[in-house]
């Protein structure tokens, strides 16, 4: 698995990783984090420090795009929320949602943006 590949299965499983004082360090529910993942994750941990470093993912999410996925995502993290507690149905159409909400943060697009988070967040409740 690549560095990228390993980022995007975090990002999947709704994992953060960021670099804190040099130290990689991941945020999300323990149980997503399988003995497969641990050891691609410790494999490849200067690679991923490098990586992330290079992109800042230590400072502040400045997007306000980004501010408000994550701000969703910590509230779900908060509650306890997993995916895998919900029907695969469920897990698709948040996936779905979530390459649409993208899509609208790219191109600019506040409403469908707002209301596409929303319903990604109700694929959860």
């Amino acid at each position: 698995m690549t560095v990228h590949e390993l980022l995007e299965e975090c990002r999947r499983r709704n994992l953060s990783l960021t670099v804190v004082d040099g130290n990689l360090h991941c945020k999300g529910p323990e149980d997503l984090i399988d003995a497969e993942l641990e050891a691609q994750l410790k494999e490849h941990k200067e690679a991923l420090i490098e990586e992330l470093d290079w992109h800042g993912a230590d400072k502040p999410i400045s997007d306000p795009y980004d501010q408000a996925i994550c701000q969703v995502i910590d509230e779900l993290n908060a509650l306890g929320v997993r995916m895998t507690d919900y029907p695969q149905a469920n897990r698709h159409r948040a996936l779905e949602l979530e390459l649409a909400f993208t899509e609208a943060a790219n191109r600019g697009q506040k409403e469908a943006f707002d209301r596409l988070l929303a319903e990604w967040k109700a694929c959860f409740n």
